[in-house]
C-alpha cells in the first residue's frame, strides 16, 4: 500500500468528539489532521480502516478523541451521529 496522501471524498462532515475526523455518507472514516506518531505520521486525509468486533458482528474504528485517549467506536453510531446534516443530492433518482 502506497503511504502518499489519499486525495479526499467530495462530501465529508467533521464527527462530533472526534475533531482530527470526518465521515461519509457512506460510514468511511477519514483522519484529516496528521498524527503525530505510528507509521503514518505525516500523512493527512487518510482514510480509517475499519475492524470487526471479536465478539460480534459490528464494524468499529479505533479513534483518539480531544483528550488524547483512544476509543473503539462502532461505525453505525457515527454514521447516525451525523445522518440529518449531509446534504441530500436531488439529483439522484428516489427509490
Amino acid at each position: 500500500m502506497n503511504q502518499t496522501d489519499t486525495p479526499a471524498p467530495p462530501v465529508t462532515l467533521p464527527l462530533p468528539g472526534y475533531p482530527n475526523y470526518s465521515i461519509t455518507p457512506s460510514g468511511d472514516v477519514w483522519r484529516v489532521t496528521a498524527a503525530s506518531r505510528g507509521p503514518f505520521s505525516g500523512y493527512s486525509m487518510r482514510r480509517v480502516v475499519p475492524s470487526i468486533h471479536p465478539r460480534g458482528h459490528q464494524w468499529y474504528v479505533h479513534l483518539t478523541g480531544s483528550d488524547g485517549k483512544r476509543a473503539r467506536v462502532r461505525v453505525s453510531l457515527l454514521v447516525e451521529s451525523v445522518a440529518g446534516l449531509f446534504p441530500i443530492d436531488k439529483a439522484s433518482p428516489a427509490a
